[in-house]
């Protein structure tokens, strides 16, 4: 009796592992379907997001796109932002991104920084202006040629609350290409 209680005890122990190993493949496979489909519609909508932004531009005669201006973004997370550009000067010219934090209010309505009223953008801020990085800087375009710059947008752990805000200028040379575009970053409490 003894011999006939181990043999099925070793029977039930092997059955139960192979359907453990089953699930377990189970598991990954679907994880890995998944998270492969959350990457492949990441890249699909990146390609959709850069042709609308060039749709835009041509047909509505912008030379500057940023569709969507306000973000919110919580401390230690990111986000890609798209900004569109429209050769529209007649011959091939040489475009320069250049984005500056200008403005930051904490949400008791204190000013963190203002430029424009010469309180600088610097350490009370969270240091607001090193949050953006562009993908392309400086960018030759042909006449009517557009261009879909990436601004990735990384607020620090250590970011202060409040509202961002940063100014987006293009230039050709020394001189202004459009007009400035603003962007708004709100980090929650």
């Amino acid at each position: 009796m003894n011999k006939k209680a181990a043999i099925q005890l070793s029977v039930q122990f092997i059955v139960l592992t192979v359907l453990a190993l089953i699930t377990l493949g189970i598991g990954f496979y679907l994880v890995t379907n998944i998270f492969t489909t959350a990457e492949e519609y990441k890249v699909i909508l990146d390609k959709e997001t850069q042709e609308n932004i060039i749709s835009t531009l041509k047909k509505s005669g912008e030379i500057l796109s940023l569709p969507i201006t306000s973000y919110t973004i919580k401390r230690g997370d990111n986000e890609i932002v798209a900004f569109g550009v429209l050769n529209n000067i007649g011959t091939d010219s040489t475009f320069t991104i250049s984005i500056v934090c200008t403005e930051a209010i904490a949400p008791d309505d204190t000013e963190l920084c203002a430029v424009n009223k010469g309180i600088p953008c610097g350490e009370s801020a969270g240091q607001c202006s090193r949050w953006i990085i562009l993908d392309t800087e400086e960018e030759t375009l042909q006449n009517r040629e557009s261009l879909v710059a990436g601004l990735f947008i990384q607020v620090p752990n250590n970011a202060p609350s409040g509202i961002f805000g940063y100014s987006i200028k293009v230039y050709t040379g020394n001189t202004q290409y459009g007009t400035t575009k603003k962007l708004y970053i709100t980090v929650p409490e």
